[in-house]
């Protein structure tokens, strides 16, 4: 999705970017690249051309210990560097946590 940035638009509807401190609007005529994206059934923004273990370094959670479900299939963990995320795509992310 390509979006055209104007000096009194500094939101983005009712979504939110998956990035903290995340900045949309640098410059009047500037053109971000953003897919929408669901994650654990929020919708989110994120940047084009992420990959699943893109995404999951971005939100700081370790590899090992976490399980990507994409459009109701679960991925194998040595895809997710080649497994780009598109417009649409709806993710279900498990993250194992030990304790007692």
């Amino acid at each position: 999705m390509r979006v055209k940035v104007s000096p009194m638009d500094n939101r983005r509807g009712s979504l939110q970017t998956v990035f903290p401190g995340h900045s949309r609007v640098i410059d009047v005529g500037t053109v971000f690249i953003f897919v929408k994206v669901q994650i654990n059934g929020e919708n989110k923004e994120i940047a084009d051309g992420l990959s699943i273990a893109g995404l999951l370094e971005q939100l700081q959670i370790r590899l090992g210990r976490v399980v990507v479900e994409r459009n109701r299939e679960i991925v194998s963990r040595d895809t997710y560097d080649v497994i780009f995320l598109a417009e649409g795509d709806a993710l279900e992310i498990v993250h194992f946590v030990g304790g007692g």
